[in-house]
This record gives structure tokens, C-alpha cells and sequence, in this order.
């Protein structure tokens, strides 16, 4: 199959990423322009987690999280779908001593990551099995209108883990969280 896309509008820089986003993600309309932005984001995590929480939620207590995403600006302004899959990503979960618990990454199986709406979220739903399953997720509710630059006092991260003995069930919020174009 094959398809014709304009390139005169792209920077050389651009032309290979168009191109290797489409065909990973179906759903960019190759007639838009591609305008990708990188994106640093970070936050905090509450004190404490919800009750009955065990495992990660917990030891996220006064932790916290960092890193960065790409996403194609363009089709968050212009797209008619309300979820726009971002194209790269990296997100650190971190405790209160700054050491890496968790990552939910582009380059790890079962991960993706979107913005839907006025929702940036990093999901890991890797292994699932009759015995285990692994699916984490952050999500930050940033104000209407998202386009990657913002903050919020308002996300969580939800846990629904169970990899042999090692349970890990429950959610912590997010007491503040910033995203904004990455220098």
C-alpha cells in the first residue's frame, strides 16, 4: 500500500519524523502539518495514598515525577478526535529520596501515552497473564484546551498490580504538576 504525502511544508528535520509517525501511529492525518514539540513535565506526589493502598502508591509518599514527551502540536490544535498520541516519551517515577522506582517509557512494551482532551496520560499496562498483571498510570488534568504548556494541582497515579507476591493496589494524587516546552 502506498500513500503520496506532501513534504514541501516540512523541514528536512521534520520530513523522517512525519513519515516514521505514521506509520506507528494510524490515526495523524498525513494531510496536516507536523509541528513536534518536546515537552518537559513534572510534579509531586501527596503525602500520603489513598486508603487500602499497597505497594508503589505508597512508596511514591512525598515523591515525586519527571521527564519529557513529544507530541505532534499541530493535531492538538487542529485534530477532530479528542486523543492525540504522543510520539516519544519518558516519565520517572520517583521516591522522596530522588530514586527511580518506576518508568513508563515509549521503548518499554505495553506503554503508550496521549492527550485526550485536557488529559496527559502515561500508561503501563504490560504484562497480563491469568496469574499477573502489571498496569500503572499517570494521568494530569490540566485546564481546557491543553496544548502542552500548563499546570495543575490535579492528577493521580492509579496502581492495579499483582505480580506474584508483589501486590501493589491503589492511587496517590498529584499535588502540583508543570508541563512546558522543553529548552
Amino acid at each position: 500500500m502506498s500513500c503520496a504525502i506532501s513534504l514541501k511544508k516540512l523541514s528536512p528535520e521534520n520530513t523522517t519524523a512525519a513519515i516514521g509517525v505514521r506509520e506507528t501511529d494510524p490515526t495523524i492525518d498525513v494531510n496536516l502539518d507536523v509541528n513536534l514539540k518536546t515537552f518537559s513535565v513534572w510534579g509531586n506526589f501527596a503525602c500520603t495514598s489513598a486508603l487500602g493502598s499497597l505497594g508503589l502508591p505508597m512508596e511514591l509518599h512525598g515523591g515525586s515525577f519527571s521527564g519529557t514527551y513529544t507530541v505532534n502540536v499541530e493535531s492538538l490544535l487542529t485534530s477532530n478526535i479528542s486523543q492525540v498520541f504522543l510520539t516519544n516519551w519518558t516519565v520517572s517515577l520517583l521516591d522522596s529520596a530522588n530514586t527511580v522506582l518506576r518508568r513508563l517509557s515509549k521503548t518499554l512494551p505495553g506503554n503508550t501515552a496521549y492527550i485526550q482532551d485536557n488529559i496527559l496520560g502515561f500508561i503501563n499496562e504490560g504484562l497480563f497473564t491469568r496469574i499477573n498483571s502489571d498496569y500503572y498510570g499517570l494521568g494530569l488534568y490540566f485546564n481546557s484546551n491543553f496544548t502542552g504548556m500548563g499546570s495543575t494541582n490535579n492528577g493521580i497515579f492509579e496502581d492495579r498490580s499483582s505480580l506474584g507476591d508483589a501486590k501493589s493496589y491503589g492511587n496517590i494524587r498529584i499535588t502540583f504538576a508543570k508541563s512546558e516546552v522543553a529548552p
